[in-house]
């Protein structure tokens, strides 16, 4: 698979912070079992697609881990109420 070669060679070169589908937790936890597996440092795991690809941050984060980052774009900022979409968002966390 394409991605399990990007990611190792990522490791090889010594990336310590990798973007992973936050709309399949499976995924994020086969990428992080390759990925922790092939290295000793901490790895940090950002993830988009929450908002139109339909991911789950709680899941995505519970599958990452606890350097676990959601990148979120366009639900905050086309929001009515960006303050109460925000805080919402955190309590998912």
């Amino acid at each position: 698979e394409d991605f399990i070669q990007m990611y190792s060679i990522g490791v090889a070169q010594g990336v310590t912070n990798f973007v992973v589908p936050g709309n399949k937790p499976c995924r994020i936890k086969f990428y992080k079992k390759i990925i922790e597996s092939a290295t000793t440092k901490s790895i940090s795991y950002f993830s988009p697609g929450f908002s139109a690809q339909n991911g789950n941050i709680s899941e995505s984060s519970k599958a990452a881990g606890e350097r676990f980052h959601a990148i979120i774009g366009r639900q905050i900022y086309t929001s009515e109420d960006i303050r109460l979409e925000t805080e919402n968002l955190i309590k998912q966390l």
